[in-house]
């Protein structure tokens, strides 16, 4: 009688074992249960420990990129500004002899860093949009690398993969037009 009754209490929850552990509802399986074969896109996968590394490392590569800015004099001629690091001019241009579609960045970028938002356009529409994009990624990955998991999105490649077609598409409008202006 004894061993019934617990078996139908447990089987109602009400015997709880002390060892037992509750599922954390913060992070679900990486699987649903329905199709083991789809992925949960409510899922918080947790990163590896190379995955955090490589995300501190990409935020101090960034944040480098904005010191090495801040460091060279924008060019006038709006373009050319790389060629102050000890870098040969632009093949596409020699080659070519018009301006490729990231013509201006470097210069758009040190424009950037010390606050002429007109200057940076002017030189590469795509590198103000892009600039800000790498301001928020600096903190962004810092933080993701502390949580162990990504912060604020759980699919970044998705909305990454939607920044990155946008400025190149800005990129290439500009391009066409500087063509044929």
């Amino acid at each position: 009688m004894q061993l019934s009754a617990a078996r139908s209490c447990r089987d109602h929850g009400v015997l709880k074992s002390p060892l037992r552990r509750l599922p954390r509802r913060d992070i679900t399986p990486a699987l649903s249960l329905s199709s083991p074969r789809t992925l949960n896109p409510h899922a918080v996968v947790p990163l590896t420990r190379s995955s955090r590394g490589m995300l501190v490392l990409a935020g101090v590569l960034l944040a480098a990129g904005f010191a090495l800015a801040t460091f060279v004099s924008p060019d006038p001629r709006g373009f050319g500004t790389h060629q102050r690091f000890g870098l040969p001019p632009c093949s596409f241009r020699l080659f070519f002899s018009i301006p490729c579609p990231s013509c201006g960045m470097t210069t758009s970028f040190a424009h950037f860093v010390r606050g002429a938002w007109v200057d940076s356009a002017r030189a590469n529409p795509a590198g103000p949009m892009m600039a800000s994009v790498c301001v928020l990624l600096i903190p962004w990955c810092w933080v993701s690398a502390a949580l162990g998991r990504w912060w604020l999105w759980r699919r970044p490649g998705e909305l990454l993969l939607g920044i990155v077609v946008s400025i190149f598409s800005v990129a290439m409008v500009q391009w066409v037009a500087k063509l044929f202006a």
